[in-house]
């Protein structure tokens, strides 16, 4: 257990992760609480020589970008604020993870895929501003991440504040038929807001659904659905945009054509 806290502090300090603050204080204080115990119960052997504690490496895979030119732009909206959970008695499963489900329902069709997103080069970015470039996320900022929920696309902030993805759309979207989309925002409480949130469709790419958020902000699970102004059709490219002026979390969970209502 010892050890598993080690291994904690050095991934949350050299990659981007998923926790909060409030549960990184948490893990640290059982890391150093673990360490004190460990220490005060240890015993040297009769020779008086230290017993040799064992040694365990911590593996950084990175990651690396990947810009499609071909992909174009893609994109209307109801918010659902829900409180993150403390999971697991254990604390080697000690973390905060929303209450939603990132799989997609059996009557509902998957619209984009979160190992497939790529960063959009700015002359296919439809939000492309001048002060993008100074603000652009690295690859270390993002990237897919499997978690207890499913497959997320996480977008960390802390050293960037833009970021435009794409990917081809999976499945045709006929006219009037229904949109949804799902993400997740850590809580935010100080910094330069609002920040937009924004999906387009199409090349050249029309905005279909955009969101600003006002600092402060509570954690919240963003659930939005809306009507498509015309059928998209396949393989047309998608747009995710984030404009994020502060530290912050983002989780991509998923895009979906919903069911026509009964």
């Amino acid at each position: 257990m010892l050890l598993q806290c080690f291994r904690w502090t050095a991934v949350d300090m050299g990659c981007r992760r998923w926790h909060s603050v409030q549960v990184r204080f948490i893990q640290l204080s059982l890391c150093a609480a673990l360490f004190l115990s460990a220490c005060a119960t240890s015993e040297e052997p009769a020779g008086g020589e230290p017993t040799p504690s064992p040694q365990s490496d911590v593996v950084d895979g990175g990651s690396e970008d990947v810009v499609d030119e071909d992909i174009s732009p893609v994109s209307d909206a109801t918010v659902d604020v829900i409180a993150g959970d403390v999971t697991g008695d254990d604390a080697d499963t000690l973390d905060v993870w929303p209450d939603v489900d990132s799989a997609v329902s059996a009557e509902a069709v998957a619209l984009a895929d979160n190992e497939l997103w790529t960063k959009t080069i700015s002359a296919m970015d439809p939000w492309w501003g001048e002060d993008a470039a100074e603000e652009l996320c690295e690859p270390e900022d993002y990237g897919p991440e499997t978690t207890p929920i499913g497959m997320l696309f996480d977008i960390d902030t802390s050293f960037c504040g833009y970021i435009t993805i794409g990917q081809p759309l999976l499945a045709e979207v006929p006219v009037g038929e229904t949109f949804r989309v799902k993400l997740v925002q850590y809580a935010q409480t100080e910094s330069e807001g609002p920040y937009l949130l924004a999906i387009a469709i199409g090349e050249p790419a029309v905005t279909i659904w955009e969101m600003t958020i006002e600092v402060p902000s509570d954690f919240q699970v963003v659930d939005q659905t809306w009507t498509a102004a015309r059928t998209y059709l396949a393989d047309e490219p998608v747009y995710f945009h984030l404009s994020n002026h502060g530290e912050n979390t983002w989780s991509f969970v998923n895009l979906t054509l919903e069911p026509a209502a009964e």
